[in-house]
């Protein structure tokens, strides 16, 4: 039972810090790694649904990740005010 309620403990801080870290992780990605994470969007858009130019991959890719950086930037500044 003890064991038990660890386990419980791990995975609520493992998902609880990851849902409040995740404006900081999407911040990083943008600053830092955003090449290789548009190449991995790229490339697992092909692999969910082929048969779409890589120029159409791209475009949905780099759309999405901006988008998802703006919204996380713009919630971290409402909520800094």
């Amino acid at each position: 039972m003890r064991r038990r309620s660890w386990v419980v403990l791990i995975v609520l801080i493992l998902f609880g810090g990851g849902y409040l870290g995740r404006y900081v992780l999407v911040q990083l990605v943008d600053a830092y790694l955003y090449e290789p994470a548009l190449a991995a969007c790229v490339m697992a858009t092909d692999v969910i649904e082929p048969g779409h130019l890589m120029i159409e991959r791209q475009a949905f890719c780099n759309v999405s990740m901006i988008a998802l950086a703006a919204q996380t930037e713009s919630s971290e500044t409402k909520s800094a005010r």
